[in-house]
Order: structure tokens, then C-alpha cells, then sequence
């Protein structure tokens, strides 16, 4: 809970909860992933009665972005485990990509949207403002 009241200072408590839930949930799976036999066996993204209660409060488009990160987080952690378990090494053409989608920082920064319950214009996702 701590670090994720040091992660989103502005997040209400019920938010916080969920914040910090999300995070428990985040590390376990990556762990998972990073342990795990066969990639079949990683995590999959979380319980869908949990995502609800994340995009609660949130438009139905936010929420279609949220998932949509995390399963593309969850897809970028299974290809790492994929070169792991057949040891070899991607190429950096294939290496950056994938790293800007398993390093989670995609989906974090929709937190940031959730925990201060104010969500970006669509006008601005997108643009190379945003992307940098």
C-alpha cells in the first residue's frame, strides 16, 4: 500500500486499495512469468470481476485501452519467456518494442488517470507530446 500511496500520492483510499492490489498482482505475475516452465503456464491478465472494479468510474474507452495494455504487457512478457526458455537472444529490432511493453510502464501510466480519476483527452493520447 505504501508504495503505491508514493507511486499515485493523489489516489483516494478506495483507489489505493485497488492500486495496491493491482500492484501485488503485477508482481506475482511477472515473477511467474519470469519462472514459469512453459509460457502457457504465465499469468494470464487479472480476474475480469477485478478489472472491473479498476475501470469502474473510468469512460468504456479508457477502460478498452487499460486491458488492451495489459493483455499487449502479458503478450511482450510471454515472447521474454519465450527467448528464455528457448535460449536465445532477440535481435534489438525485436528487443526495444517488446522492452517498452514489458517494463509495464504502458499501463502504469493509465493509473496515473485512474488514481487521480481524471482521464486524458482522447485529442492528446497518441500524439508525440504523449509518446515521448
Amino acid at each position: 500500500m505504501r508504495a503505491s500511496a508514493w507511486v499515485y500520492p493523489r489516489a483516494s483510499l478506495p483507489r489505493l486499495v485497488n492500486l495496491a492490489a493491482f500492484f501485488a498482482w503485477m508482481f506475482l505475475a511477472d515473477d511467474r512469468d519470469d519462472h514459469a516452465a512453459h509460457v502457457e503456464a504465465a499469468a494470464p491478465i487479472p480476474a475480469r470481476d477485478f478489472l472491473e472494479r479498476i475501470t469502474a468510474g473510468m469512460s468504456s474507452a479508457w477502460g478498452e485501452r487499460f486491458i488492451r495494455n495489459l493483455e499487449d504487457w502479458t503478450a511482450s512478457n510471454h515472447d521474454v519467456a519465450r527467448h528464455r526458455q528457448a535460449r536465445t537472444v532477440p535481435t534489438e529490432a525485436e528487443y526495444v518494442p517488446m522492452r517498452r511493453l514489458s517494463s509495464a510502464w504502458v499501463w502504469f501510466y493509465d493509473l496515473i488517470e485512474y488514481a487521480n480519476e481524471e482521464e486524458l483527452p482522447a485529442s492528446f493520447l497518441g500524439t508525440p507530446v504523449y509518446r515521448r
